[in-house]
């Protein structure tokens, strides 16, 4: 019975995880094609996401979610006018993106017991990243496909074994798992979105 109970709770978060990936896929099409439309407008509307100081945080893609660029990669961060960018972990430690059967949003590995280089899934562009104590986790550097065998939503290494999922067996376009210190960027809240 407790397997059953399970198993719905995966299949329904598997179920919302991906009625948001298509809301977001649709939203990114249509912005795509509305920005294709104005570059023929002389009525050109841009938009950015600046702090309290008029610096640019990114650029909007859709309400509480913003792209910015990181050296040669584009990354989707969460954000909320206060309190900046917005920590994506619960309260059990655990990526609002991460599931045994999707994991994206964890630190993924080609050992079956979290060690060794850690991954990021690339899979989305502009990739998706999660925010944890204000340190982005995104991918970085080339990307290359690998067999996943374990990952985990610990992002405070070294990773304990008890939070290290092996229960998968996965093929994923990866980059080498990054981090940055948000609060490097220097930026004063609130954040806010402007025409350009």
């Amino acid at each position: 019975m407790g397997v059953k109970i399970i198993n719905k709770f995966r299949s329904a978060k598997i179920h919302i995880f991906l009625f948001a990936l298509l809301g977001l896929s649709i939203f990114l099409i249509l912005n795509a094609v509305f920005t294709a439309v104005e570059a023929t407008n002389d009525n050109k509307l841009h938009f950015k996401v600046v702090d309290a100081n008029g610096e640019e945080v990114g650029f909007p893609l859709m309400p509480n979610l913003l792209m910015k660029r990181f050296g040669d990669d584009w990354v989707a961060i969460p954000f909320k006018p206060n309190p900046g960018f917005a920590d994506q972990i619960d309260s059990a430690g655990i990526s609002a993106f991460a599931s045994s059967e999707a994991p994206i949003g964890a630190i993924l590995f080609t050992s079956s017991d979290c060690t060794g280089t850690g991954y990021w899934s690339v899979e989305f562009e502009p990739q998706l990243t999660v925010v944890s104590n204000n340190v982005l986790q995104y991918g970085g550097g080339s990307t290359q496909q690998i067999t996943v065998l374990s990952y985990s939503s610990d992002f405070s290494p070294p990773i304990e074994p008890e939070n290290c999922q092996s229960n998968i067996e996965s093929m994923a376009y990866v980059q080498e798992h990054t981090t940055f210190d948000l609060s490097a960027l220097n930026l004063v809240l609130p954040f806010k979105v402007v025409r350009e």
